[in-house]
């Protein structure tokens, strides 16, 4: 399987496994990487036990039943960190109606409504949004789909617990938190809210 580097980051690179099916009418447009100006939060709702893989089956399934051309987020990081990129920055994917133009979607597997993400995975999505405000030379805001909605667009993704761990992926250019981690990191290491 091949991967991709995202700055300092490598990322399992799945669009063969679930490529974009094009047609004339139904398709990911491109953009000017300049045009990015957000970052949005996701969640997946798919069942946590599932193998990251049979997840971004379930999703590329789901998206491609609504009648978009592949998935929808560009990247996606499963409960143990690993990092899918699913689409290139430079394509408008489906993930924000009506915002899809100007942000980058990156979901993270999990139902966050009641649980809250795996340490891992949330150190994984707070060094790549460093590493994606690194690349496009900007620091971008980082958002929960639900505060980047438009009006009458509600949601509750990325879940009810967003407000307890979104601090902990927000990354001002201050040292992160998580370089004061043991690099080893290993394990269910559920955010603990006690």
């Amino acid at each position: 399987m091949a991967t991709v580097q995202i700055g300092n980051i490598q990322a399992i690179d799945v669009r063969d496994e679930f490529p974009d099916v094009n047609t004339p009418s139904i398709y990911y447009a491109q953009r000017s990487l300049a045009d990015i100006d957000a970052k949005v939060l996701h969640h997946s709702v798919t069942n946590p036990a599932l193998d990251p893989y049979q997840s971004l089956q379930s999703i590329y399934a789901s998206h491609r039943r609504q009648g978009w051309p592949g998935i929808g987020y560009h990247l996606i990081i499963s409960r143990d960190g690993r990092i899918f990129l699913a689409g290139g920055a430079e394509t408008v994917r489906a993930q924000v109606l009506g915002r899809n133009e100007t942000s980058i979607g990156v979901c993270l597997l999990g139902d966050f409504t009641y649980a809250t993400p795996d340490l891992r995975q949330l150190v994984a999505a707070g060094r790549l949004s460093r590493e994606l405000d690194l690349a496009l030379g900007r620091e971008l805001p980082l958002y929960g789909h639900r505060g980047y909605a438009l009006p009458g667009r509600g949601t509750a993704c990325p879940g009810d617990t967003w407000p307890l761990w979104w601090p902990l992926v927000f990354t001002p250019k201050a040292e992160p938190w998580w370089t004061k981690l043991d690099s080893r990191v290993s394990g269910d290491s559920p955010l603990r809210l006690d």
